[in-house]
């Protein structure tokens, strides 16, 4: 079975985003992946392009197809705004390879207008300081989780930290409420809402403690 990692807007190369996924990969061995992709980059990282939903899938899309081709089975493992993205080529493209979707903090649709949209110029120290090329360009293309999950026919995995200042356990509750008649229903396979990861931030990395981890990889994986 093979793994492939979805990151957030942050550059997987920078130094704040390094720690995050050599954690998930050397995790994701441990139980039994044979493979972990942790290649992908959207357009827009290292000032390269403009970061958009579109432009992400487009990428993303171009190793999923390769994989069907091949007949090989893969899971999805999303955090942050790569969330978005593995939802929309789920939902869109209908993998027949794809068991199941891992997410991790998919931001709410409100935070990322505040953000990105309305307060786009007083984030722009952020977008410098992670080195990623973003404009009012972005929030238009994003599709709302609430309107994404309920449509999903695969089996999805959601989990959040209880001190992610980004995606509140509140907010999860509320994306649980509205999937809740289709959990398990024919429409949508399996949606498990993980309980929030205690201690657990946006960006988990090897740095954490130890009990926190445990809790974190217990919630993705098992």
């Amino acid at each position: 079975m093979r793994l492939i990692i979805f990151p957030g807007v942050g550059n997987p190369e920078q130094p704040k985003y390094k720690s995050v996924y050599r954690l998930l990969e050397s995790a994701a061995q441990d139980r039994g992946y044979k493979s972990v992709d942790t290649t992908l980059r959207w357009p827009g990282q290292n000032l390269n392009g403009k970061l958009t939903l579109e432009g992400a899938v487009a990428v993303a899309q171009e190793m999923i197809h390769s994989l069907e081709v091949n007949g090989q089975r893969y899971d999805f493992l999303a955090r942050s705004f790569g969330c978005y993205v593995a939802l929309k080529i789920a939902l869109d493209k209908q993998p027949n390879h794809l068991r199941r979707i891992i997410l991790w903090g998919p931001p709410p649709y409100w935070l990322m207008w505040e953000m990105w949209c309305r307060d786009i110029e007083s984030n722009r120290q952020l977008v410098t300081k992670n080195n990623f090329n973003l404009d009012e360009s972005f929030f238009s293309t994003l599709v709302p989780l609430e309107c994404i999950l309920p449509e999903m026919r695969y089996e999805i995995v959601l989990a959040v930290g209880d001190q992610d200042p980004y995606v509140s356990p509140v907010y999860f509750g509320y994306i649980e409420a509205i999937c809740r008649d289709r959990i398990s229903s024919e429409h949508c396979q399996s949606l498990s809402f993980r309980p929030a990861v205690q201690g657990a931030v946006h960006e988990v990395t090897e740095d954490a403690p130890a009990p926190v981890i445990e809790a974190y990889l217990k919630a993705l994986f098992e």
